[in-house]
């Protein structure tokens, strides 16, 4: 199987603390990447005890705009519509450049 290297020691920031954004941390942090995860609501402890245990650092309650800057290498928006699930993992220079 090929290792993915893609994300390694890269800077990630997950929109949304829910089931798909959960799995979606995890797997780029056992990627190698350095994840963020940010939600506007406050989250129950323990839903991201977890993931603070694993090294996924958590934000909750706002959107702290210093924390996006140019160190954050992709930025990721999980949106789940009953069964269709589109996930949106966009290189954050990429967004600022639209």
């Amino acid at each position: 199987m090929k290792k993915v290297t893609t994300y390694q020691n890269k800077n990630v920031i997950v929109l949304g603390i829910a089931r798909s954004g959960i799995a979606a941390a995890k797997v780029l942090h056992q990627l190698g990447a350095h994840v963020l995860m940010n939600d506007l609501n406050t989250i129950d402890e323990s839903t991201v005890q977890p993931l603070i245990d694993m090294g996924i650092e958590v934000v909750m309650g706002s959107h702290p705009v210093e924390r996006v800057d140019d160190s954050i290498d992709y930025l990721l928006r999980v949106q789940v519509f009953h069964t269709k699930m589109s996930w949106y993992l966009l290189p954050l220079k990429d967004i600022f450049q639209c």
